[in-house]
């Protein structure tokens, strides 16, 4: 038989009451924080404002044991406390990953939103809480981490899936200037019978001459396939072609001349294939060891840049392509090491800045000046005076050591020009007034800019020596101007002066090599020079914002990958047809028609799906790993503040 306390059944009653009325004012008290929160709301059109509250202490009131002994029927609990969560424009600390540079709270309390409704029972009095989204939170995180998984093993294998293929889309020689980098390579380790032996005088020396037969038969001839007649390996010719007076720093032919032999083809195959790999392991290993906060940051960055000239290029025997790789991840490998506070992610990041000095200084003397440059943004853009800052410094200070030397004895320095002969240029004969040069210069050098992208500069573009279709470089510039404006949005002085350094250098340097060689855009001065800068100008234009999509809208992420995926596959389709048939030909299939190819089991069309799937797959894996960040609910434009509402 129930008892009751003293006071009977009138003082149960008023305890009621008193239970009743705490509920009504915590009632009103959600109704007045709703109110702010459409204030807020309303003061910051840009926010997009979510609700939760915590459950404060159980609470009793003091009384008789009859009140303790009923409490499981009817106890009487304080309601839920309201907390407000309020999304503003502050990041997370790249650091720590909290909220205005602080650390969250390792086991934060359980928190129920509006949606979860507290069980009350006829009393008012509530019993215990019954969340209504948290198995749908538990799933969503779970195919988070599982969707976070899948993009750490596929998105790699993709991207070196897609680079082999493109490592297979044309022939020996089809790259800028591939006979002397292929001489060069084949001697790159000095004289060794058969592939590389003494020549005429000291700048010549006889090498296989199918390294040079392709590129005489077929370049600067569009309409011809490379089906070229057959030469021997074995059959040497003395050449002059080749980096045999240091004209370009020896590292990358080097490490080319590793995989040269009297098969050229495999040889060729297994160059490119290994540069296409280098680019990926770095890659891959720059996004695992970076902060998280400026992971979105390097994969918008190289994604709005890798198609159509990264591809073409990495999967080459081209230096250049050793160029982009060390501009895709050296200034963000200085940037990382200088931010993370964990000691073997910044030993991790050094080495690999260390790694991409070597390759970028290590291949082209333009490539070791933007070795500089990027160690110099950096310093601008964390210089701090403090002794950590003076410390870490040491390691950028000595990748500019490493870069100058390798910059002042290469021979690539000197003028193209040197007599200043009058070259014939596609508007004619170069002006001979050194004003009348510099202002048609000035009026023509957005064209090498645009080059970077496919653009034709003055007539064919100079990748191919053909025309591109305005399909693989009119999305792809457009992407990459929007995406640049976009990340203005972020704007401070360090920003400012990062962005005012590689724009100027994209106006100074060209205009430097054009003047002093005395020839006009479009002659010698090629856009693969200043796509590197280009790079750099993506990411820096980007910093200001820590989330996966890089500040970019679920919509823009969408047009970036849509125009780096049609960028690739029209240029891979246009490269196996100006080979396989010549440009002459216009069917689809390019299997139809075949006049060359490697000797593969499946023809150039196969080779092309896997390809375009491949790139496809890379893509998607962006977008997908950055489309919750992308949301109307987690902005890329801040974290979160949470304010707790007293009682």
């Amino acid at each position: 038989m129930r008892q009751t306390a003293p006071g009977g059944a009138g003082g149960v009653a008023a305890k009621r009451r008193a239970g009743i009325a705490t509920v009504a004012g915590v009632a009103a008290e959600r109704t007045a924080v709703r109110a702010a929160l459409a204030m807020t709301t309303a003061a910051r059109p840009k926010a997009t404002s979510t609700v939760e509250t915590t459950t404060s202490a159980e609470t009793r009131p003091t009384g008789s044991a009859d009140m303790a002994s009923s409490s499981s029927a009817h106890s009487i609990v304080d309601m839920p406390t309201p907390v407000v969560r309020l999304p503003v424009d502050l990041e997370p600390s790249p650091l720590d990953g909290g909220i205005c540079g602080t650390q969250a709270p390792a086991s934060a309390p359980d928190r129920v939103g509006w949606g979860d409704r507290p069980v009350v029972d006829s009393f008012g009095s509530a019993r215990h809480h019954v969340p209504a989204g948290g198995d749908r939170n538990h799933m969503t995180e779970r195919r988070t981490g599982i969707l976070r998984l899948v993009t750490y093993v596929l998105a790699p294998i993709a991207l070196f899936v897609a680079l082999l293929s493109w490592s297979a889309s044309s022939p020996v020689g089809s790259s800028a200037d591939e006979d002397f980098h292929l001489s060069s390579a084949w001697c790159g380790l000095g004289l060794r019978d058969g592939l590389c032996e003494v020549g005429s005088d000291a700048e010549h020396r006889r090498v296989p001459e199918q390294l040079l037969a392709a590129n005489q038969c077929f370049g600067g001839r569009p309409d011809q396939s490379a089906s070229c007649p057959a030469i021997p390996s074995s059959v040497l010719t003395d050449t002059d072609r080749g980096n045999f007076t240091g004209t370009y720093p020896p590292v990358f032919y080097a490490v080319m001349s590793i995989f040269a032999s009297h098969d050229i083809s495999a040889s060729v195959l297994a160059m490119r294939a290994f540069n296409s790999l280098l680019y990926v392991v770095m890659m891959t290993a720059l996004y695992l060891l970076l902060p998280r906060a400026r992971r979105g940051l390097m994969v918008w960055g190289s994604l709005l840049t890798l198609a159509p000239f990264g591809v073409y290029l990495i999967a080459s025997i081209n230096p250049s392509g050793w160029g982009v790789l060390s501009a895709s991840t050296l200034w963000l490998a200085l940037l990382g090491y200088f931010e993370t506070e964990s000691r073997g992610r910044r030993w991790g990041l050094g080495a690999l800045a260390l790694a991409a000095t070597v390759v970028g200084a290590g291949s082209r003397a333009d490539s070791a000046a933007y070795v500089v440059l990027a160690a110099v943004l950096v310093g601008v853009l964390k210089v701090e005076r403090t002794r950590a800052f003076l410390i870490r410094a040491v390691l950028p200070i000595l990748l500019i050591v490493i870069a100058a030397v390798s910059y002042l004895t290469s021979g690539q320095t000197r003028a193209v020009n040197v007599s200043g002969e009058n070259i014939s240029s596609p508007i004619g004969n170069v002006p001979t007034s050194w004003t009348d040069l510099l202002w048609n210069n000035l009026i023509r050098l957005p064209d090498l800019w645009g080059g970077a992208f496919g653009a034709p500069v003055g007539g064919p573009s100079q990748w191919l020596g053909t025309p591109l279709p305005g399909l693989v470089w009119f999305p792809a510039t457009i992407a990459f101007g929007g995406v640049v404006f976009l990340g203005l949005r972020r704007f401070d002085l360090r920003k400012g002066i990062g962005l005012a350094m590689i724009v100027g250098l994209l106006v100074v340097l060209p205009l430097l090599w054009l003047m002093r060689d005395h020839i006009l855009v479009g002659q010698q001065v090629q856009s693969r020079y200043l796509y590197p800068l280009l790079i750099i100008l993506a990411g820096v234009s980007l910093l200001g914002f820590h989330s996966a999509n890089a500040g970019l809208g679920r919509i823009h992420m969408l047009i970036v990958a849509a125009a780096a995926l049609l960028a690739d596959v029209t240029l891979q389709w246009f490269t196996i047809r100006r080979f396989t048939t010549g440009i002459d030909e216009f069917w689809p299939n390019l299997d139809k028609g075949v006049e060359w190819w490697w000797g593969f089991p499946f023809g150039p069309m196969p080779l092309w799906i896997i390809g375009s799937v491949a790139f496809g797959v890379v893509c998607a894996l962006a977008v997908a790993s950055a489309w919750r960040a992308a949301g109307p609910v987690a902005r890329a434009e801040g974290g979160v503040v949470r304010v707790s509402v007293p009682s």
